[in-house]
């Protein structure tokens, strides 16, 4: 029986709930009119004041699907401000020509992604001496991605799922041990219907001309009948570093950007080791062109066919290019998006937060959460993992088990009851630093889950079926309206974009 996980709780666990420092001082400063009021006696205007201060607390205080209303009423105010100037709408630059100028090595994204550089690594002997593509995004990170194949869970033993996550468990504690090793690791699946544009090339090749009329279309039959339950999937993993982390590093290999990708490129070797003890048959670090062919396929899933032709193609001797240029990657038009959705070449997709549940799960869980529900409908999942580093890990959980220690011992004092959530988060937090002392890590993760469909067919339809998947596993999807282009980047690119700024990093 494979084992249980749980345990994971939101980061955000003090004594004030969403009331931070800054929160704490603006609403003092507010609350000074309303004393001066009062000292005044001055109660008309004290009430008024007192009705405002009230309001900002609540505006500070009240999460609504876990963002205070403050950071909402924000959000759709900036929302409001891009539909009416238009100045979210994209446009790509890149077309025909533009393509052979000296921009078509740069890449053209919408959005958060405008600002990301690309180079081409030296040359890396375990990649046949290709160039490997490394990436750096606007907060000075650097990122590199590969992409890996996996066997998956459906037909292991079932011991395997237990086997693959010690093996997670220990790449992240090896990763928040090592030097110069990425802070961040992220993992990307992505599964589309198959369009059999691989195995109508390889019948092109291989099935004989003389074959009875009548035996051709009983072929065709099946063939259809088995492609149209057929799902084509696509892993990658992409790694993040941080700037401070590799710098030091890097004044021993030369300085500047090739200083840094010498570092990065010295990290590769474990990494691929450490992604093969999960399961991995095959680690491929990616180029230019292909990292580019994979932005690309995610903003346009119908590329993927003449992309897959292309590849058949060359692999049979045919003059072939199997590459994006970078310019070409992003999509060719975006509308300003949709509350609920992101609109991106003809296709709609809708980004959910991924909340895990609080009774735990058990690996391969997610499954149904991968397999799409018509024809035509492409899912994604991605899961980012940043593992704190020892002393890190420590002083969070001391932290975390004293402020759920005092809420439930301050509602006991006063009275309240103790409800059984307070409780087993009291447990929870105080047995995170015995497995810490057992040699494990303290990891953040965020997951978002993504479902894309052609315009013409409906999003709330693909939506509702997507939610539907997430209930059968007892997993919680929290659509991430107003902010659907970033939840789309963070769960269908491969750019390590979609986890926040841990606090004193």
């Amino acid at each position: 029986m494979t084992t249980l996980h749980t345990g994971w709780h939101n980061e955000r666990i003090s004594f004030l709930g969403l009331l931070g420092l800054p929160q704490l001082a603006i609403l003092g400063l507010a609350a000074i009119p309303a004393l001066a009021f009062l000292q005044a006696q001055s109660w008309l205007w004290f009430l008024g004041a007192l009705i405002f201060w009230g309001l900002l607390v609540v505006c500070m205080a009240v999460p609504i699907k876990e963002r205070p209303m403050w950071l909402w009423l924000g959000h759709s105010v900036m929302h409001l401000l891009g539909k009416a100037t238009k100045a979210d709408e994209w446009q790509a630059g890149a077309t025909g020509a533009a393509l052979s100028t000296p921009d078509a090595d740069k890449f053209d994204l919408p959005g958060a992604l405008q600002h990301f550089e690309v180079f081409d690594g030296p040359a890396h002997a375990a990649s046949d001496m290709r160039r490997l593509c490394v990436m750096k995004d606007p907060a000075g990170a650097w990122v590199m991605v590969a992409k890996v194949t996996h066997p998956g869970l459906s037909l292991t033993d079932p011991d395997a799922g237990d086997r693959y996550a010690d093996a997670l468990g220990d790449m992240l504690a090896a990763i928040s041990r090592g030097v110069s090793l990425p802070h961040r690791v992220s993992i990307y699946v992505r599964t589309v219907p198959d369009d059999g544009a691989e195995r109508a090339a390889w019948r092109r090749e291989h099935l004989p001309k003389d074959v009875p009329e009548q035996a051709a279309r009983d072929a065709d039959a099946i063939e259809q009948s088995v492609l149209s339950q057929s799902i084509s999937h696509e892993v990658y993993v992409a790694l993040r570093f941080q700037e401070d982390d590799i710098a030091a590093e890097a004044r021993n290999s030369g300085r500047g950007i090739a200083g840094r990708m010498a570092v990065m490129y010295r990290a590769l070797p474990e990494m691929t080791s450490l992604l093969t003890g999960m399961g991995c048959d095959s680690v491929i670090w990616l180029g230019k062109g292909e990292v580019a062919a994979v932005i690309r396929t995610g903003f346009n899933p119908a590329a993927v066919s003449a992309l897959q032709v292309a590849r058949t193609a060359k692999a049979q001797g045919h003059d072939a290019f199997t590459d994006v240029h970078p310019a070409a990657a992003g999509p060719s038009a975006a509308p300003s998006p949709h509350a609920r959705y992101y609109s991106h070449d003809g296709f709609h997709s809708a980004a959910y937060s991924l909340i895990l549940p609080e009774l735990g799960t058990r690996v391969g869980s997610l499954g149904p959460l991968l397999t799409p529900g018509a024809m035509g409908e492409r899912r994604a999942l991605a899961l980012h993992y940043e593992p704190y580093d020892d002393k890190s890990a420590t002083r969070a959980a001391e932290s975390q088990s004293t402020n759920a220690f005092l809420q439930s011992e301050l509602k006991e004092k006063r009275g309240f009851r103790v409800g059984a959530r307070s409780r087993k988060l009291r447990r929870q937090t105080a047995n995170t630093e015995e497995v810490l002392a057992a040699g494990h890590t303290l990891t953040r993760v965020t997951g978002v889950a993504v479902v894309t469909v052609p315009v013409s067919m409906s999003i709330e339809t693909g939506m509702a079926l997507m939610e539907a998947s997430a209930r059968r596993r007892k997993f919680e999807l929290m659509r991430l309206d107003l902010a659907q282009p970033l939840g789309f980047i963070s769960g269908v690119l491969p750019v390590a974009v979609g986890m926040p700024k841990r606090k004193g990093k």
